[in-house]
């Protein structure tokens, strides 16, 4: 990014010193380095009060190229563009599946998300006016095909229409347990919540759907058939799970019912205090609230998160409020709050104690609903809606051009916690302004020049829910020493994103690390040895940058800025497969040897993509030089390179980056990222002799650009001839080793690698980060 430009001159004069010709051209100025990003998320309530400032965030401005630095506010409320978003593309999906045939979880999502809808638009207010004609006569068509052709009076509801699935086969032999609670619970969620048909009133002037019935009419008769159906769904759901549990008992040998994922279901809509009817003793205790609990407490079992946020919402009934917490439920959220993961603006939940990667979405928006509903305190339950608001999808499946898409299952879930999220911080129908100022602290003078300057001033209400203010003010209009004030007055939760853009004044000679640590070394041809000071004109060098993460990210950027000496060779000009990019990802694997510490040791798996050499390394590794001791390397604890959910059914698959190259900077953009190392490199010839600036490498993830890391800056030589060359035989120090911090900061704070201490987050404290307080 250029921080101005300025105006070169170039002219030709005889020898007489008269002017023949001149010419000026207009070149840009750019930085020493590319800019960085630093940036936060935090939520501001309204309040009615107008003497308190909802609050303050320090502000300090570092060193920064002249005119490259800028404050950025981004300000929301509530997440009804979410949920219209998930309901449009179910739309469009339409409610056939697997075979064309009619699907229970494109009926059932299709037919409760309007009533979530509903929730953010005032009572009375017309369903048409929010939702097209269209829409709604595939949501009638949903109701209607969940009651009829998906039900059975006996087994409930089912996956798919049976005869259209096997037109020859016999019916159903049992009901599905997961699938009727899940919809049953969501049925009985927008009726405690005050949708469905109270939602869905459409009024007289509404349009009608093809039938020509009025819609407020069909809308309401069809949620009260809906409600009906969902008391035989529950009915066969509870004789289902005390069939299988009596089977069990009754199986040679005889053995407990243990399928806790199935009996989280269950309680979800039985609630905790159900006792099965006419079973015995034994059956009654397998299914028992106590057995679950026991096996939720039971770290050894791995039970997910899912089965965790399920087993506390059991306990606290069903409902759309706030419910009294009992000791089961806090140990439940303290639980699973120490496996939270801050990542930029989001935080997840991992999938189990110590993992590194996060649990599915459905999962998430049960502990985002459960974290509500008991009233936990915690400024990170607004970065988990965020993160369930994004939508963070799992890993591609193979290769890069199949992934795979939120599900209707996951939609709906996602769905009801986002907009039960929103009812309980007012957001549904906010009427809340927000302003944002520049302050003194309290310990400046207040100048003349460090009066309060106003950087966003903004009003949501129920008119204008879904819009977003944004803001960006140049440093040198802010005062120094100043803080950031933010004031909410009204109803509603205001979500802001502030962010620090610029260039940095400096090149440090050591890395960066703001969630990822980028390392790069510039060798002989032949990719060995360590880090040249500089190289001969003429040579041919190879440059290896490798970027650690401690998250799976997706779509992760990597700019090499190139020093004005060496140009870079594009692979697809140059076909030799010696001089294309090499890749190569690594996780960890217990049952392989761990590589020796240099960039190119370890166990390889050769493959081949497209004529190009790929290479996988099964475990992280780190950038230097022979003989180096590798003892405090990346790979410690705090890494946390455990598998995540989805390493149960995909094997390790090195998942390339795409190259771009230009003559001052290559680009590699990876689609996916996998927590551990990746590595990759190219080719560059050293064009031009002289001493010239060797910028940092930086690599962020694109949608949180705050989430990023640059590896050690500085001075790169080309001598006018490779045979009289000292600095080639120069090495630049390596990198100090990274060090691990306690419990990787228990996910509450950012790792300065370089010193193995925690930076937390604001409110939490110790050595580990793992102590919140709301003082």
């Amino acid at each position: 990014r250029a921080l101005g430009t300025q105006n070169i001159s170039f002219t030709a004069a005889a020898s007489d010193g008269a002017v023949a010709d001149r010419v000026q051209l207009k070149v840009p100025v750019l930085g020493k380095q590319g800019p960085v990003w630093i940036a936060t998320s935090f939520a501001v309530r309204g309040s009615n009060s107008s003497t308190v400032a909802n609050r303050v965030v320090g502000l300090a401005l570092p060193a920064a190229e002249n005119g490259s630095g800028s404050v950025s506010l981004v300000a929301g409320v509530g997440y009804l563009p979410a949920v219209q978003g998930m309901y449009e593309g179910l739309v469009r999906q339409g409610l056939n599946s697997y075979r064309d045939c009619p699907s229970a979880t494109n009926a059932i999502a299709l037919s409760v998300i309007p009533s979530m809808i509903s929730l953010y638009h005032m009572p009375g207010t017309s369903v048409s006016s929010y939702l097209t004609a269209n829409q709604l006569d595939i949501t009638l068509k949903a109701m209607q095909q969940a009651t009829t052709t998906l039900a059975d009076a006996k087994y409930g509801l089912l996956p798919q229409e049976p005869k259209c699935l096997y037109p020859n086969g016999p019916g159903p032999d049992r009901a599905d347990i997961s699938l009727n609670s899940w919809a049953v619970w969501l049925v009985g969620q927008l009726g405690a919540a005050g949708a469905g048909s109270a939602g869905l009133k459409a009024g007289s002037a509404a349009a009608k759907p093809q039938d020509g019935t009025d819609l407020d009419l069909k809308l309401s008769s069809s949620w009260d058939v809906l409600k009906s159906a969902a008391k035989t769904w529950q009915k066969a759901l509870e004789d289902q799970l005390v069939a299988d549990a009596t089977a069990a008992r009754a199986a040679q040998p005889p053995r407990a019912y243990q399928d806790y994922d199935t009996m989280s279901w269950a309680r979800l809509v039985l609630g905790a205090d159900w006792t099965p009817q006419g079973a015995s003793a034994a059956v009654q205790k397998d299914l028992s609230m106590q057995s679950l609990l026991a096996a939720v407490n039971n770290a050894s079992l791995g039970l997910s998160v899912g089965v965790q946020a399920r087993a506390g919402l059991a306990l606290l009934g069903q409902g759309a409020g706030k419910a009294a917490v009992t000791g089961d439920v806090s140990k439940i959220v303290q639980r699973l709050l120490s496996n939270v993961r801050v990542g930029g603006r989001t935080a997840y939940v991992a999938t189990g104690d110590g993992d590194r990667g996060a649990a599915g979405l459905a999962d998430q928006s049960l502990a985002l609903m459960l974290f509500m509903r008991s009233g936990t305190d915690n400024p990170l339950i607004q970065k988990i809606a965020a993160w369930v608001n994004q939508g963070a999808a799992p890993p591609p499946f193979r290769y890069s051009a199949i992934s795979i898409s939120t599900s209707p299952w996951e939609a709906a879930l996602r769905s009801r916690a986002l907009s039960f999220y929103d009812q309980a911080t007012n957001s549904t129908t906010p009427d809340v302004a927000l302003t944002a100022v520049a302050a003194p602290s309290s310990n400046a003078a207040a100048t003349k020049q460090q009066q309060q300057v106003q950087l966003l001033s903004a009003k949501f209400n129920a008119s204008n829910s879904s819009s977003i203010a944004r803001s960006s003010t140049k440093w040198d209009k802010i005062p120094s020493g100043s803080n950031l004030v933010f004031n909410a007055k009204g109803r509603g939760e205001v979500s802001v994103a502030a962010s620090l853009n610029f260039t940095p004044a400096e090149l440090l000679p050591f890395p960066t690390y703001r969630g990822l640590w980028v390392q790069r070394v510039v060798q002989l041809s032949a990719a060995a040895g360590g880090s040249l000071k500089g190289v001969g004109l003429g040579k041919m060098v190879t440059v290896a940058v490798q970027i650690t993460s401690p998250d799976d990210q997706s779509d992760v950027v990597v700019e090499v800025l190139m020093p004005g000496g060496l140009e870079p060779l594009d692979p697809n000009v140059f076909t030799d497969a010696d001089l294309a990019t090499i890749c190569s990802s690594s996780e960890d694997e217990s049952n392989v040897e761990s590589p020796s510490d240099t960039i190119s040791g370890g166990p390889i798996r050769p493959l081949k993509r497209g004529g190009v050499n790929v290479q996988m390394s099964v475990r992280p590794v780190v950038l230097l030089p022979p003989g180096s001791s590798g003892a405090n390397s990346i790979v410690g604890e705090g890494f946390n390179t455990r598998r995540s959910s989805y390493h149960s059914w995909w094997s390790p698959w090195p998942i390339c980056p795409q190259q771009t190259t230009s003559p001052s900077v290559v680009t590699f953009t990876f689609s996916y990222f996998r927590a551990g190392t990746q590595t990759v490199r190219f080719k560059a010839i050293a064009a031009t002799s002289g001493v010239f600036s060797l910028p940092p490498v930086k690599a962020y993830v694109q949608q949180q650009p705050e989430v990023m890391g640059l590896s050690s800056a500085g001075v790169f030589t080309v001598c006018s001839t490779a045979a009289d060359c000292p600095a080639a035989q120069q090495l630049l120090p390596a990198d100090a080793a990274a060090k691990a911090c306690p419990k990787d900061c228990s996910g509450n704070g950012a790792c300065n690698l370089a010193s193995g201490v925690c930076i937390c987050d604001t409110g939490f404290s110790g050595s580990d980060c793992s102590t919140f307080s709301t003082a």
